[in-house]
């Protein structure tokens, strides 16, 4: 089976469409991928985000003017901060073991 036809069976996307997708997208420029919930909520969330930011790096569309901004995180306080575990003793914190 070819790649293109593994795409189709995955995707349901038939292979005619998906090859002019591709093409358009890998001769565009500039080009930014907009992603997000249906993207970040998902078990296989890191892999996805891997795979476009391979995507936008392999056509060269990673921090060009019009392309895809990468930020930094800015300097505040985030979420993690505010949970309670962190006034535990840290020999009674639950691990993965990992």
């Amino acid at each position: 089976m070819s790649i293109p036809q593994k795409v189709e069976e995955i995707t349901w996307v038939p292979e005619k469409r998906s090859g002019r997708r591709q093409s358009s997208f890998a001769t565009t420029k500039p080009a930014a991928i907009q992603w997000g919930v249906a993207i970040e909520q998902q078990m296989n969330c890191a892999d996805n985000d891997r795979l476009l930011m391979f995507l936008l790096g392999l056509t060269g569309n990673i921090d060009v003017p019009g392309g895809q901004v990468l930020n930094r995180t800015p300097n505040i306080i985030n979420v993690g901060h505010f949970g309670a575990h962190g006034m535990l003793p840290r020999n009674s914190r639950k691990t993965t073991g990992r």
